[in-house]
């Protein structure tokens, strides 16, 4: 995935795929987001 810098990617982008239940079934790697945000699963 790819994005502008000129948007709140980790609002608009990050949070609402953090927040679905895509994130309980996949694994997402989102590049500009801390490590231990990314292993964390509610």
């Amino acid at each position: 995935m790819s994005h502008t810098k000129s948007i709140d990617y980790e609002n608009e982008l990050y949070r609402p795929i953090r927040d679905s239940i895509l994130n309980v079934q996949h694994d997402f790697f989102l590049p500009h987001e801390d490590v231990k945000k990314q292993t964390q699963k509610e």
